[in-house]
């Protein structure tokens, strides 16, 4: 059991220590706290300024990608147009194909014939003008040959 021996008698300059002491312990209290507060705001920020350019970086390059992709609504318009495109040349080329099967065409390869027949008479023109050039040759080599002879003896007599 408490008695009041044990407690302490205050006076007026004992409980102006007691409150100075109190109000100097709560002061540094809140000065401690105002310095945590300080470093946690300090590292807040800097980790707030870490996370704006990591992230303004991929806004960066999401911007990138957007200017360099094209709208849907733009790419299958060109798919479209490239698959009609592609649907008339086969329309095209398969009535080519079965007029041609049918012998409808108006050449028929005739003009190809024609041609490769225009080719081949050339050659043989060529040919037949190689040949009598060299006969010619052959012969005048031949006369100038004779004529030589007759000269050398007829310049031995």
């Amino acid at each position: 059991m408490k008695t009041m021996a044990d407690e302490p008698v205050w006076t007026i300059e004992s409980l102006k220590e007691h409150f100075e002491q109190r109000f100097t312990d709560s002061q540094r209290k809140v000065e401690d706290a105002l310095a945590a507060s300080e470093k946690a705001i300090a590292k807040a920020e800097a980790k707030q300024d870490s996370y704006n350019a990591t992230h303004n970086d991929l806004i960066r390059k999401a911007e990138r990608l957007a200017e360099l992709t094209m709208p849907r609504e733009e790419i299958e318009s060109r798919i479209s147009s490239v698959r009609e495109h592609c649907d008339d040349q086969a329309k095209m080329t398969a009535d080519r194909v079965e007029e041609l099967r049918r012998g409808e065409s108006h050449n028929a390869g005739g003009e190809e014939i024609r041609n490769q027949m225009r080719q081949l008479m050339r050659w043989i023109i060529g040919l037949g003008v190689t040949v009598v050039g060299m006969v010619l040759g052959g012969v005048i080599g031949l006369l100038g040959l004779i004529a030589g002879l007759v000269y050398f003896l007829m310049g031995r007599h």
